[in-house]
């Protein structure tokens, strides 16, 4: 993600669901898109469920092409750690076995399963669907999709001024070290004129793991901006410890200005940010901040099918 993010609208199959079908083993199953390549995640009820999983991919959207399953037409299958390329005639289980790089990992018992766009063979962030399946049941079709920046405000709790978003565990390729779970924004109770910013992971965090592009973007008043997904930001928190400010001459040129480094802490699977509102050297305080946090182009919160939050400062 130059950073983006992606997202998926799960709908139930049809197929599979009959009566007498056995009951589904694996559950929570999503499916997100980035500029790399495509996730697809579910949470196995016992270890040996993990092994029943059937991933079925359409890459170019027709029906009338690929393996016949779901609704889809597949033209690739993931099964017991192969990956497969389909040469039948839409209903022969016709299948030869090719070699790919294809990423496989667990986390808290989630299985986190990543395919590179190169060994789908698509280029940059075209849709694709996709069908999960618990050995011949057909549990759900995925319509994975890019996402820019959304327009709903996202879903928060609020305690005083403290507000904290929730975001989905799992929604982040296997090879990203930081699996965002929340995060929550609250005056610093001790420093004047000081945000304080704090997210949880899924796993306890590493020191050495925020060297890893874990950015908390701003946009504060008018001005000039760096173009996201969509959205423009005009400074920036990158990890480990510095604040920036954007300095670039259009929206798309990456340039930014450094204003100073800000205190850091770590508690097990928590990280706190202090954010002195004096360290983006603006004329006056500013009344509102808007904000979104991201890490190595995988995981947003809130996530991107929202819009960019506003806090409140006074």
């Amino acid at each position: 993600m130059r950073h983006g993010f992606l997202t998926c609208m799960a709908v139930l199959a049809g197929a599979g669901l009959c009566a007498g079908a056995a009951a589904a083993e694996l559950e929570q199953i999503t499916g997100n898109r980035n500029e790399d390549g495509v996730v697809v995640s579910f949470m196995p009820k016992t270890p040996e469920a993990a092994n029943q999983a059937v991933i079925y991919i359409d890459t170019d959207s027709k029906t009338d092409s690929g393996f016949s399953i779901g609704n889809i037409g597949a033209d690739y299958k993931y099964e017991n750690g192969k990956f497969y390329l389909y040469v039948g005639d839409g209903t022969s289980q016709n299948w030869d076995a090719v070699d790919a790089d294809i990423l496989n990992a667990t986390r808290k018992k989630r299985v986190i399963i990543f395919f590179p766009n190169k060994t789908l063979e698509i280029a940059g962030v075209s849709p694709v669907r996709a069908v999960v399946a618990q050995g011949e049941q057909t549990l759900q079709t995925l319509d994975i999709r890019w996402q820019r920046a959304g327009k709903e405000e996202p879903p928060c709790r609020r305690n005083g001024k403290m507000v904290e978003y929730i975001d989905p565990a799992g929604d982040v390729s296997p090879q990203c070290r930081i699996d965002f779970i929340k995060m929550f924004v609250k005056p610093h109770p001790e420093k004047a004129d000081t945000l304080m910013f704090g997210f949880t992971c899924d796993f306890p965090i590493e020191r050495r793991n925020l060297k890893y592009h874990l950015r908390l973007m701003f946009r504060i008043g008018e001005g000039p901006g760096a173009d996201v997904n969509g959205e423009t930001f005009n400074y920036m928190f990158e990890s480990p410890n510095r604040v920036f400010r954007f300095a670039g001459k259009s929206p798309r040129q990456w340039k930014w200005e450094k204003l100073g480094a800000v205190p850091v802490r770590f508690t097990k699977q928590w990280c706190e940010i202090d954010i002195p509102l004096a360290i983006f050297k603006l004329e006056t305080m500013p009344e509102r901040v808007k904000f979104r946090l991201s890490c190595e182009r995988n995981d947003f919160v809130p996530d991107l099918r929202y819009a960019m939050p506003e806090y409140i400062v006074k």
